[in-house]
C-alpha cells in the first residue's frame, strides 16, 4: 500500500514512509510528545495539523493548513498541562479533578476572552483571529500564519542593536498598534522583543495578548506575570495603577535594547538606588539628543512622570531628520512592490527551487520586467531573507567558489611568511608538545575543548588492545582501536561555527551556546578546512568507531549508564524533555570521558561512507571505501530514547541539512606506538 500524508511543514503531500520533505526538506518525525496533538489530526473538519511552532504553560501554537483555503495557518489552543492532561486515542483535553479542574475552566474562560480581545482589533501590526472554536474539550483559535522571526532574533541578525532611524518605523508601527488597544480600554502589559515578530517585508507585529484585558480607568491591577526589565514599577504591586502609560513604559525599554542590546535596570532598583539609568547615547547608541530625551520621558520610574497616553508621547516626539533623496535607492517602488509579493512568499522556507523561480520570472514577464532586472530583485530578496538556491548544481558551483575564496584568503593571511616554502606554510603547528606526555585535555584556540581517548590499557612501556563490541545484538562486530586521540567535550556550537566561517546557518537561535545545526556533511568539510589553516593541529571527524568507542566510554549497556532509559534525561536533550528544540551545548551530565551531548540535542556527523556493518573483527574501521550516504551517530532533540542508544546509526547525504543535525570534532594526537 503506498500511503500518503501532509509534509508537517509545507503541507505538500509525500508518501507514508518519507523520512525529508523532498520540498522543504523538513524531517518527518515518527515518533510525537503524547501532550501535543498528533499529526494527522484534523480540527473542526477543515484544519491539518503540522508541527509544533511553541508551547508554554498555558497553551501550545501549531502551524496547520485550511484545506478550505489552501493556506498556512497558525493555532493556538489552551492546554494548561498543570491542570490537564490529553487523551491518548481521541486527543481530547481531560482536566484533572478538583481545584485543578476549576483553575482549567477559570483560565479557558481568560483564553477565550483574549481570542474575542483580538477579534475587535483591526491593526495591521496586531496578530489577526480568523476563527475561533471549542472542540476536545477546549478552546482554540486560529490566527494567520507569519514567515519571520521575533524582534528579539532581527536584532541579533543585525549585530545584537540598531540606530534609532532603523528603529523609528518599527516604533511607529507599535504605537499605532497600542492606540487600538488602548482605544478598546484595554492595554498589553507584556510588550518586549520577543513579544514583537518581524515579517519577511520587515513588518512588525504585535502577539501574545495572554496579559492583556480590558480595564476600567484606573483601576487597580492585580499582580501578573512580567517580563523583568521591560515591566514598569506598578507591575510588581497589587496596588499599582496601570494603563496607558503601562505599554509606553514596554515600548520605550524595547526601544531601548534595541539601540544598546542591554536590557534597562529594573525600576525597583533605580527607586532604592541600587541602579541608574544610563542614557543610551553612553552606551554608545546611535540617536540625537532630542530623540534620547523623548525616549527617556517613557522611561521615567513613576507612572504620573510618563506620557498619558500614546498621542500625548506622539505630540512630543521630535521630527525626524530632513531624509535624504529617495533616488540613491536604485529600486524603485514597483521594484519593492515585485519583491514583497512576488518573489518574498516564494522563500518562505528559506529556499528557492527551481519551479518557482520560473514562476517569478513569469509573472515579471507579465508586468514587463526585463529578464535581467527580475534577476537582480530575486538577488536581493535572497540577501534580504538569508535565502538560498536548491537547485544542485549551483549548490555545487557555490560550495566550489567558497573553496576557492578560502585558498585566496589564506594565501593572503600567510603572505607575511613569504620566505617560508609552500608546505611549510601548510605544516601544521600542534597544540600538544611532541615528546611529552599527552595532557588528559586541551582546548584550541576557538574554545573547543578536547578530551583525550585511550582505546589500550597501558602499563609500563606496553599497551594492551582492548576491543569492544560494536552495534546492536542483531548487527554487530568486533573492533580493536590501537591510536590515541582527543574527541571534543561537546558538540560544535554556533559561536565556534561562526568564529570559523563568519555566519550561523541554524534554525533555532538566540543563544550562541546552542549546538550549530543545518550544516551538511560537506559544509563540515570546508570548516574544517578552515580550522585547519589554523595550524593547531590535525581536526577531523571521528570515525563511527571511534565516535562509538568514546561514547561507550567502556560500558557495555544500551547507555554509557546502563539500560535504563529513565535517566536519560540526566544525559541528554530528547523529544521527552527537549520542548522541540535544541539546547545549550554541556547542560546536562557528561559520560565518563568528559563528553556531554553524545545522546541527543544533535545528530552529529562521521567521516564514514554508511553500510552494514561487515562482521568478523576489525582493526581501526574506517567505512566502506565509497557509498552514498554519511553516517550519524547519537540522536537529536526529536528523538525517542531508543533512538539515542550509544549503537544506534543513521545516514543521510552528504549535501543533507537539517536543524537536527550537527557535529563534534577529531583531534589528532600524533602519537600512535
Amino acid at each position: 500500500m503506498n500511503q500518503k500524508k501532509y509534509c508537517l511543514n509545507c503541507f505538500i503531500v509525500i508518501d507514508w514512509d518519507t523520512v525529508y520533505c523532498p520540498r522543504c526538506t523538513f524531517p518527518q518525525p515518527v515518533e510525537y510528545n503524547p501532550l501535543f496533538l498528533r499529526p494527522p489530526y484534523r480540527l473542526y473538519h477543515q484544519y491539518v495539523i503540522g508541527r509544533v511552532l511553541g508551547h508554554g504553560s498555558f497553551g501550545i501554537t501549531y502551524l496547520a493548513y485550511d484545506r478550505s483555503l489552501k493556506v498556512k495557518v497558525a493555532i493556538k489552543e489552551y492546554f494548561p498541562a498543570e491542570y490537564a492532561t490529553r487523551h491518548p486515542q481521541d486527543m481530547s483535553v481531560i482536566p484533572y479533578p478538583g481545584a485543578k479542574g476549576e483553575l482549567f475552566q477559570s483560565g479557558k474562560r481568560k483564553f477565550i476572552a483574549e481570542a474575542q480581545l483580538l477579534s475587535s482589533f483591526r491593526s495591521p501590526y496586531i496578530i489577526r483571529i480568523r476563527h475561533f472554536f471549542e472542540e476536545a474539550n477546549t478552546a482554540y483559535f486560529v490566527m494567520e500564519y507569519l514567515e519571520g522571526q521575533t524582534l528579539k532574533d532581527y536584532l541579533e541578525g543585525h549585530g545584537g542593536k540598531i540606530s534609532f532611524e532603523q528603529m523609528r518605523p518599527i516604533m511607529t508601527a507599535l504605537l499605532d498598534a497600542l492606540e487600538e488597544v488602548h482605544s478598546h480600554n484595554s492595554y498589553h502589559r507584556d510588550i518586549k522583543p520577543d513579544n514583537i515578530y518581524m515579517t519577511l517585508q520587515e513588518l512588525p507585529i504585535l502577539l501574545d495578548f495572554g496579559s492583556a484585558r480590558q480595564q476600567t480607568q484606573h483601576q487597580t491591577a492585580t499582580f501578573s506575570l512580567l517580563t523583568p526589565g521591560f515591566a514598569p514599577i506598578e507591575q510588581y504591586s497589587t496596588h499599582g495603577i496601570q494603563g496607558p502609560w503601562t505599554d509606553i513604559y514596554g515600548v520605550a525599554a524595547t526601544v531601548f535594547y534595541a539601540l544598546t542590546g542591554e536590557i534597562p535596570p529594573y525600576p525597583q532598583d533605580r527607586l532604592t538606588g541600587d541602579a541608574e539609568l544610563e542614557s543610551p547615547s553612553k552606551r554608545g547608541a546611535q540617536l540625537r539628543p532630542e530623540d534620547e530625551e523623548w525616549l527617556l520621558k517613557g522611561l521615567e520610574i513613576r507612572w504620573n512622570d510618563r506620557p498619558s497616553s500614546v498621542a500625548e508621547w506622539r505630540r512630543l516626539m521630535p521630527p525626524p531628520p530632513q531624509l535624504k533623496k529617495a533616488a540613491s535607492n536604485p529600486y524603485t517602488d514597483a521594484d519593492e512592490n515585485f519583491i514583497r509579493f512576488a518573489i518574498l512568499p516564494k522563500l518562505a522556507n528559506r529556499f528557492l527551487t527551481p519551479s518557482d523561480e520560473t514562476d517569478i520570472y513569469e509573472g515579471a514577464a507579465f508586468l514587463n520586467i526585463q529578464k535581467s532586472r527580475t534577476k537582480e530583485l530575486i538577488q536581493r530578496a535572497l540577501d534580504m531573507t538569508g535565502s538560498v538556491r536548491r537547485d544542485p548544481e549551483q549548490e555545487h558551483a557555490a560550495a566550489e567558489a567558497r573553496r576557492q575564496k578560502v585558498e585566496v584568503q589564506m594565501r593572503v593571511k600567510q603572505s607575511d611568511a613569504s620566505n617560508l616554502t609552500f608546505s611549510e606554510i601548510f605544516q601544521p603547528k600542534t597544540l600538544l608538545d611532541p615528546g611529552q606526555p599527552l595532557p588528559d585535555r586541551v582546548t584550541n584556540s576557538t574554545g573547543m575543548e578536547f578530551s583525550l581517548i585511550t582505546p589500550f590499557t597501558q602499563g609500563s612501556g606496553f599497551r594492551i588492545p582492548r576491543p569492544f563490541i560494536m552495534g546492536n545484538p542483531s548487527s554487530r562486530y568486533s573492533v580493536t582501536l590501537t591510536k590515541q586521540y582527543y574527541l571534543q567535550r561537546y558538540p560544535v556550537s554556533q559561536a565556534q561555527w561562526r568564529m570559523i566561517m563568519g555566519q550561523n546557518p541554524s534554525f533555532f537561535n538566540g543563544d550562541e551556546r546552542l549546538p550549530v545545526e543545518q550544516v551538511s556533511w560537506d559544509d563540515v568539510q570546508e570548516f574544517l578546512r578552515r580550522l585547519n589553516l589554523l595550524r593547531e593541529g590535525k581536526f577531523r571527524l571521528p570515525t563511527e568507531a571511534e565516535w562509538e568507542f568514546a561514547c561507550r566510554a567502556n560500558q557495555p549497556g544500551g547507555y554509557f549508564f546502563g539500560n535504563d532509559a529513565t535517566h536519560l534525561p540526566e544525559y541528554a536533550w530528547f523529544t521527552a524533555n527537549s520542548e522541540g528544540r535544541t539546547h545549550p551545548v554541556g547542560m546536562r551530565q557528561p559520560n565518563q570521558f568528559g563528553l556531554h551531548d553524545t545522546y541527543g540535542n544533535v545528530w552529529e556527523w562521521c567521516s564514514d561512507y554508511f553500510a552494514p556493518y561487515p562482521g568478523g573483527h576489525a582493526l581501526e574501521p574506517t567505512g566502506p571505501e565509497e557509498g552514498k550516504t554519511r553516517a550519524l551517530r547519537g540522536g537529536s532533540w526529536m528523538a525517542d530514547a531508543d533512538r539515542c542508544q550509544t549503537f544506534v546509526r543513521w545516514h543521510q547525504p552528504p549535501e543533507t541539512r537539517s536543524f537536527q543535525v550537527g557535529f563534534r570534532l577529531l583531534l589528532e594526537s600524533g602519537q600512535t606506538d
